[in-house]
């Protein structure tokens, strides 16, 4: 099968309410909305209210990209020290939350800053390349645009002389990242939550 044509380009701010939708659809939803909230529009709203949240600060520290003007993928990417770390506020997600009883709320917050933690207990050298999110329409080859959408993040990380990291809560993509050269460094599961997340790395290939 023949790769897409991928041509990335880097999203505006403006663009922020449509990647929040794009994902929310295509992801289906945020980690742990579904365990918590059982009426479809709700755990949509709430998802996608998270997702915005979270592309929001993403953007005042890292890159938005899409493989086409279509939508068809989309890939964010930060750097450790920046966006991930343990000082996450938690405030970003009330408002979104606000839908849930308390205990849930609470029960989400410890979900997000344990995902976070878990980043942090790795001690990655500050600057570390960090996929954040790499999600295709599931009207396309999501494989193959998903692949494509890797292979470009890590001739960023190449051409930055830095390694990729990226935590990602979803077995499939665990096997992408598997076929893209990453190696697990940690797994993390949250039985609580329902979560479990896998802490991957692929090494610079690009020798000083």
């Amino acid at each position: 099968m023949e790769d897409p044509e991928f041509t990335p380009i880097v999203l505006k701010r403006s663009d922020i309410g449509d990647v929040a939708s794009f994902i929310t659809r295509n992801l289906d939803t945020y980690p742990f909305p579904g365990k918590y909230i059982k009426d479809p529009e709700s755990r949509y709203n709430i998802s996608r209210s998270l997702w915005k949240a979270e592309i929001e600060r993403l953007f005042e520290d890292g890159n938005l990209l899409a493989s086409d003007t279509d939508f068809n993928c989309i890939g964010m990417y930060s750097t450790i020290g920046g966006l991930r770390s343990d000082s996450m506020d938690f405030g970003d997600y009330v408002d979104p939350l606000k839908e849930m009883a308390s205990g849930d709320r609470r029960r989400a917050h410890k979900a997000l800053s344990g995902i976070g933690k878990g980043i942090d207990s790795l001690k990655l050298p500050p600057g570390t390349m960090d996929i954040y999110v790499v999600c295709s329409s599931s009207s396309v080859d999501e494989i193959a645009y998903c692949s494509c959408m890797v292979q470009h993040l890590i001739g960023i990380a190449d051409s930055k002389g830095t390694d990729l990291f990226v935590c990602t809560v979803m077995k499939a993509m665990v096997r992408l990242y598997e076929a893209n050269g990453f190696k697990t460094l940690k797994v993390l599961d949250d039985q609580e939550n329902d979560i479990k997340s896998w802490y991957m790395i692929h090494k610079c290939t690009v020798k000083e």
